[in-house]
C-alpha cells in the first residue's frame, strides 16, 4: 500500500483528536508534534471535518475534536477519507487497476496478493483509533 502524505496527516490528526477527548486540538499543536505543514494540514482538517468523521470550533480558542468517539471510529475510516473506498476487486500488480496479463482467473500472485491485501482492509477496519490512545492501567501487586 502506497498512500498520499494527506492519509498520513489524517491519521496523526485524528489521533491527537482522540487522545484528548475532552478538549479542542489545535493545528498547531499537530503540525508541532509531527513536523509537519501547519497549511497542508488545514487542508487535511478541513477534509475530515467534511466527512463527518471530525468538527471544527472556529475563533481564537478553536480547534478540532473528533465528531463521534473514538472507539466508533476505525483506521479504514479516516484512510477511506483521502484514499477513496478501498475496493478489494482490483489486481495489485496493475496500476490503473485493469488486467496487466489477461489471465486473473488462473494468476497465482493475484491470489497472494489478494490476500495481503484483505488482511490489511480488515486490520484497518477493525481498529478504532481509541485502542492506539489508550493507556496501559499499570499492574496491581498481589497481596
Amino acid at each position: 500500500m502506497n498512500w498520499n502524505k494527506s492519509t498520513r496527516l489524517g491519521l496523526y490528526a485524528a489521533l491527537e483528536m482522540a487522545r484528548a477527548p475532552d478538549r479542542l486540538v489545535t493545528k498547531g499543536e499537530i503540525a508541532s508534534r509531527y513536523r509537519v505543514s501547519a497549511h497542508h494540514l488545514s487542508k487535511v482538517l478541513q477534509q475530515l471535518v467534511r466527512s463527518g468523521l471530525a468538527r471544527a470550533v472556529a475563533g481564537v480558542a478553536g480547534g478540532y475534536r473528533l465528531a463521534k468517539p473514538a472507539k466508533s471510529i476505525t483506521l479504514l475510516d479516516v484512510v477511506e477519507v483521502f484514499e477513496g473506498k478501498l475496493e478489494l476487486k482490483r489486481c495489485l500488480l496493475a496500476d490503473d487497476g485493469a488486467d496487466p496479463c489477461g489471465a486473473l482467473s488462473t494468476c497465482r500472485l493475484k491470489r497472494v496478493f489478494d490476500e495481503i491485501e484483505h488482511q490489511a482492509y480488515f486490520t484497518l477496519k477493525s481498529i478504532p483509533l481509541s485502542s492506539l490512545v489508550e493507556t496501559a492501567t499499570p499492574a496491581r501487586g498481589k497481596a
